[in-house]
């Protein structure tokens, strides 16, 4: 600056300068706002969703990842039956303190005759009787796996009863090669089983008159 324009700027008072100072920016303000492209922000545009973070995955107890294997197995070795329950009860005083007694309940929605009967819940009770007594932090002393079924009465009455019923004990379990074993005819080794051994803890029983 020359020397009058100091002398000038000094002389002036400070709201002078305040105001002097506010439109320069001002006049800035506006060249800057023509030069620069603006941008409308549409609101419906923005993203406002919120992301939540994915829950933890809940650990599945040793049960619960017996009971979807047994579902698998019936959907896959069970033609026309369906996965109904299955139940886990303390021992009695004659079986081992830490075992367990496991039910398996499974419906039965058609079958052609006995035979055909007998032979597909053979297969699939082996299927099932492997999963069990395999089943790793779950000690199963004794195994039954009940059949379901619509039957009809002498008088023409229908209702949903157990049908058969397989009973296996862990001891009988581990003496069958399951890879060398005819399971088609499970029913039949059981009850020769029960005869031998006179044990009731493993048989098979049919508990209504299939045709």
């Amino acid at each position: 600056m020359k020397k009058w324009e100091n002398k000038k700027w000094e002389e002036m008072t400070k709201i002078e300068k305040a105001i002097g100072l506010f439109i320069v920016f001002s006049i800035i303000s506006i060249i800057v706002s023509k030069v620069l492209p603006s941008k409308t922000v549409n609101v419906a545009e923005l993203d406002t969703t919120e992301v939540s973070p994915s829950p933890t995955e809940v650990e599945k107890s040793d049960e619960q990842v017996l009971e979807e294997k047994l579902i698998n197995i019936v959907k896959t070795d069970g033609s026309n039956m369906n996965f109904r329950k299955l139940d886990a009860e303390e021992p009695s005083l004659d079986n081992p303190e830490d075992s367990q007694l496991t039910r398996v309940s499974i419906d039965v929605k058609s079958f052609l005759n006995k035979d055909h009967l007998l032979r597909s819940t053979g297969k699939l009770s082996s299927s099932i009787f492997q999963a069990i007594y395999g089943a790793e932090n779950i000690e199963t002393y004794n195994t039954t796996i009940w059949y379901y079924g619509e039957t009809t009465d002498r008088y023409g009455n229908t209702n949903n009863n157990a049908v058969l019923i397989y009973t296996v004990n862990k001891d009988t379990y581990e003496k069958i090669n399951w890879d060398n074993f005819n399971q088609y005819d499970l029913c039949d080794f059981l009850k020769n089983e029960e005869i031998l051994t006179g044990k009731n803890n493993t048989r098979c029983d049919t508990l209504v008159n299939i045709e």
